[in-house]
């Protein structure tokens, strides 16, 4: 028996197992918004990092999700080292994109850090599959220019922008310490134009290792 253990938002809440304690995060969204999220979150099966999809319901035009709750506090609440936490969410993003799914609104809240210093990303009510899209995406403070002025370019490189552009005004104020290598490779993922940023997660996490 699952009982609402605290409300998240209008649509969202977390109810908690009465015989097990476990957690499950329910979202209730229009029919057409709830069958793309289960689309997303069926194809991100299994990759560490992004929460599991354990079951759905529709009826009368309204869908019902109960998603796996991630624990942990958004980005801009974390005291952890910068590296470890960036190399490991570049890691998830990479899986993600493999799979063929860009999340499109990524931000401090929607990046958990957890006790082991682990990211998980939440909230795929944007995502898409690669097919270009004409809606305006994004957290306007994180979002790649694209994600707000031609969001039928948006790609891996939009998310790529948006995960280090959270980053970095997460962790600004310890920037000073960075190695001008490092600030080297965050400002070319930060690039405006699209075709001067890294293709993949994959590249950026390469780049970066190669400077520590």
């Amino acid at each position: 028996m699952w009982e609402k253990e605290r409300v998240l938002s209008d649509n969202c809440t977390v109810e908690i197992n009465e015989m097990t304690r476990a957690k499950r995060v329910k979202k209730i969204l229009p029919l057409h918004r709830g069958l793309e999220e289960v689309k997303n979150l069926k194809a991100l099966n299994g990759i560490r990092g992004i929460p599991r999809l354990m079951d759905y319901q529709v009826g009368d035009g309204i869908m019902h999700l109960f998603i796996q709750y991630a624990e942990g506090v958004p980005l801009n609440q974390s005291q952890q080292p910068f590296d470890a936490l960036f190399l490991d969410g570049l890691k998830v993003l990479s899986a993600m994109h493999e799979r063929h799914i860009l999340h499109r609104d990524i931000c401090p809240r929607h990046l958990l850090v957890d006790e082991t210093d682990s990211i998980s990303f939440i909230d795929f009510g944007s995502a898409t599959a690669h097919e270009a899209q004409d809606s305006i995406v994004g957290t306007i403070a994180y979002a790649a220019p694209e994600a707000l002025f031609e969001p039928e370019k948006y790609n891996e490189t939009s998310d790529i922008f948006a995960y280090v552009k959270t980053f970095y005004r997460c962790y600004e104020s310890r920037l000073k310490s960075f190695k001008p290598d490092h600030l080297n490779v965050l400002a070319k993922a930060l690039a405006l134009n699209q075709a001067d940023r890294y293709d993949t997660a994959e590249a950026l996490h390469s780049a970066f290792v190669r400077c520590l």
